[in-house]
């Protein structure tokens, strides 16, 4: 009952909507609906109206608060059907391919569905839907991609931070907000059905939607997202500080400075560390309360999967709480250089470890600039993650989830280390990498 794009993060789009956009020849079941044969155009297709996003917003959760009530509501448009052909009140008359039958499938799915919480209307992921849609019109074009090669996802975190799963579906076709939720619920044409699961996935809590006229058509574009933030939101953190999500470092652009204060922020974080271990220990248990099994969701941040879940945070807690002070680490600029040779090697290749691609180990490195005198200690320890924040890459090294022997946690602490160099660069993987080289001597 209406063209529809369902994009997904790892969902195909339909193939016959790819058809269709590659000018292909179509056939009766290759489109959810056609206009009725015969019919002046001026009689199947009037001048499309703006859309209340409200109402649409209201249509959705009213199917989604009570969908036995609906699916009753439903069965009541059952007279709108003349065989395949659908006249809706005050819409043009369509052309269905399954005629009565997806209505039929419609209500036999919404009866044995319970309840589901109400979406929340998201600004962000509202602007991203008028973003889209304003494209498509402009370039007169029906797509998931945006004329600049944006994706759905890239387009939600230009206003905001999503979590989990997200989705975008694109329709275009009726204008009611009625006809248009009804449309995309009876999901006609559509074997998989995958719109009206969007519509019905009981993860989904945040919702974007933006309706536009169309020539004669109103084209709408919808997001679904688990988790939203938008951006300049204050949230909550478990630093007991707001965090205005408009910062987004984990979308911030890599340039060299952003890097640099990145890598220069590890050392001032490392040393705070070292320097009053037991004091660090409160920002580890004030994430606690963000532990859920195996996941861990702070606001305003992706969701995190560990290993071991709090089991690692809490003996990390532990071992900061016993561990003696140590001294403040000093920068070498030497170490500096051997940091970024690995980071900027590792980074483009998008693999781990402490070998270079040269066969180099952390020592040799740190030796190409400088030499540490026999009889001293050195190590290394790599971060990786999405985020340009400091504390979030210490503290992954402290808690050293899913490594039993921490070794990474203890060569942050050992007494012995007097000297330090980092250095950040982008990953193909994991977006940063940071390697930390500690030195107990060093000689520039």
């Amino acid at each position: 009952m209406t063209f529809a794009i369902s994009c997904a993060l790892g969902v195909a789009a339909l193939p016959w909507l790819w058809a269709v956009l590659a000018g292909a020849p179509t056939s009766p079941a290759s489109l959810p609906f056609r206009p009725a044969l015969g019919a002046p155009a001026s009689v199947l297709l009037a001048q499309a109206v703006p859309i209340s996003t409200d109402a649409i917003l209201a249509e959705m959760n009213r199917l989604r608060q009570n969908p036995a009530a609906y699916a009753d509501w439903l069965e009541r448009t059952r007279g709108y059907y003349n065989g395949a052909i659908l006249s809706w009140p005050g819409e043009a008359r369509l052309q269905t391919v399954e005629g009565t039958l997806g209505l039929e499938d419609a209500i036999a799915v919404l009866r044995r569905t319970p309840p589901l919480p109400p979406l929340r209307l998201s600004a962000g992921l509202s602007q991203a839907a008028d973003d889209h849609a304003k494209d498509l019109i402009q370039t007169n074009r029906f797509s998931a991609q945006g004329s600049d090669g944006s994706t759905a996802e890239q387009r939600a975190t230009r206003y905001g931070i999503f979590e989990g799963r997200f989705q975008e579906l694109v329709s275009q076709g009726l204008r009611d907000p009625a006809a248009i939720v009804a449309s995309l619920v009876i999901d006609d044409g559509n074997i998989n059905r995958n719109y009206r699961r969007a519509l019905l996935d009981p993860d989904y809590q945040y919702l974007g939607v933006r309706c536009l006229p169309q020539g004669n058509l109103s084209l709408c574009v919808t997001n679904f997202a688990m988790l939203y933030t938008d951006a300049g939101q204050t949230v909550a953190t478990p630093f007991g500080e707001p965090a205005v999500t408009g910062d987004n470092p984990f979308t911030q652009p890599l340039t060299p400075e952003v890097l640099a204060t990145l890598a220069t922020g590890i050392i001032a974080e490392t040393n705070a560390v070292r320097t009053n271990p037991a004091g660090y220990a409160a920002k580890l248990e004030a994430l606690r309360p963000y532990y859920q099994g195996n996941l861990v969701k702070i606001p305003g941040q992706p969701t995190v999967e560990t290993v071991e879940g709090v089991a690692a945070l809490d003996e990390a807690i532990a071992a900061l709480k016993a561990a003696p002070p140590a001294p403040s680490l000093r920068i070498a600029q030497g170490l500096n250089r051997g940091a970024a040779d690995h980071a900027n090697d590792i980074g483009p290749r998008g693999v781990t470890g402490h070998y270079g691609r040269d066969g180099s180990v952390p020592l040799e490195r740190a030796q190409r600039y400088g030499t540490v005198p026999p009889g001293n200690l050195l190590g290394e320890n790599v971060s990786f993650g999405p985020p340009t924040l400091a504390e979030w890459h210490v503290i992954q090294l402290i808690v050293d989830d899913d490594f039993p022997s921490r070794g990474h946690r203890e060569a942050m602490l050992r007494p012995r280390y007097q000297w330090v160099g980092s250095a950040c660069a982008p990953h193909a993987v994991f977006r940063i990498v940071c390697v930390v080289t500690y030195a107990s001597a060093y000689e520039e």
